[in-house]
C-alpha cells in the first residue's frame, strides 16, 4: 500500500523530522558549507538520498538541494549502490547488514527511539540492540548524527 499520493501534503511528526534519517543529513549539508557539506566535498563523495520504497512517492515534493542526488528504487540496482557507497546513514533498516558486510561504515540516526520503545510506532523494540549489535555509532539527535558522519 502506498502511503503518499500525488498532491498529499508532507506533514506529521515523522515528516517534520525529515521524512527519513538521511533527510536531516541531506538538509543539514545542503545550502551552505556546513560540516556535512564540507566532509562530502573534501572526500569527493556524492551525496545521495534514497528513501524507503513506501515513501518514494513523496520524493518529488521534498525540498532537496541541487547537489543532492535523489535515488528512486525503481530502475536502480540497490546491491550495486551498496557496493559503491562510502557511508550509509539509516535508522533501523536491515540494509545496514548488507553495507557492513561490504566493510562500509554505518551510522544509525534514531531520532524517534522513544516512540519505538514505548509502542507509538509501527516498529517495536526487539532483541537487536544497536549500540551493542550494530555496525556503527548510534545518534539520537541531529548534532550527534552530523558529528558521526563527519568523523566517519
Amino acid at each position: 500500500m502506498n502511503r503518499f499520493h500525488p498532491g498529499t501534503a508532507i506533514k506529521g511528526e515523522y515528516m517534520k523530522r525529515n521524512l527519513t534519517p538521511a533527510a536531516a543529513v541531506v538538509k543539514s549539508g545542503s545550502r551552505s558549507r556546513t560540516p556535512i557539506a564540507a566532509a562530502v566535498a573534501v572526500r569527493g563523495w556524492r551525496l545521495a538520498f534514497m528513501p524507503h520504497p513506501n515513501i518514494q512517492q513523496a520524493l518529488p515534493r521534498m525540498d532537496l538541494p541541487p547537489h543532492v542526488e535523489a535515488l528512486p528504487y525503481a530502475g536502480e540496482d540497490v546491491q550495486a549502490l551498496h557496493a559503491r557507497c562510502a557511508l550509509l546513514v539509516t535508522d533501523y533498516s536491515s540494509l545496514a547488514f548488507n553495507v557492513a558486510y561490504l566493510d562500509r561504515p554505518v551510522v544509525y540516526y534514531q531520532f524517534d527511539r522513544d516512540e519505538i520503545e514505548d509502542g507509538r510506532h509501527v516498529g517495536r523494540r526487539g532483541y537487536f540492540e544497536y549500540e551493542r549489535d550494530g555496525f556503527g555509532p548510534v545518534a539520537l539527535d541531529h548534532e550527534a548524527v552530523v558529528a558521526a558522519i563527519v568523523a566517519s
